[in-house]
């Protein structure tokens, strides 16, 4: 148990430094907000915080209003639960390969090592998360 624990540790430290320390900081803009969906990995963002120190959150609901736009979202964090405007969440560059459809071509003519070591540490962080 305690070599799982620290695996899960280094693992986590490894993802935020390394991950979230190339991730480019952009900010929220309106087209963005649809684009949130339920059950997508997202950091919260914190005026106090480093970035590197944003906690990372599930996304459990959204909640749109009356003009049809996502304001709000319910999130699932390792803590509890917390409900947050959108303009505090920040998606990850990287979202799930498996609900990306990337074809044989591009794999061949865009590799890049450093973006596999990337997927492959993000999906390992995503499994850890959601076993916690």
């Amino acid at each position: 148990f305690k070599y799982r624990q620290n695996l899960k540790d280094d693992l986590r430290r490894r993802f935020r430094s390394e991950y979230l320390g190339q991730l480019s900081r952009k900010q929220p803009c309106l087209s963005r907000k649809s684009t949130l969906r339920v059950s997508e990995i997202v950091l919260m963002g914190n005026d106090n915080q480093k970035r590197l120190d944003w906690p990372l959150a599930n996304i459990v609901e959204t909640i749109t209003v009356k003009d049809g736009e996502i304001r709000v979202v319910r999130l699932k964090t390792a803590n509890g639960g917390l409900v947050r405007p959108v303009q505090r969440i920040y998606q990850l560059e990287i979202n799930s390969p498996i609900e990306q459809k990337i074809t044989k071509e591009n794999r061949q003519e865009n590799f890049d090592p450093l973006d596999i070591t990337k997927v492959t540490l993000l999906l390992s962080v995503i499994k850890v998360i959601k076993r916690e």
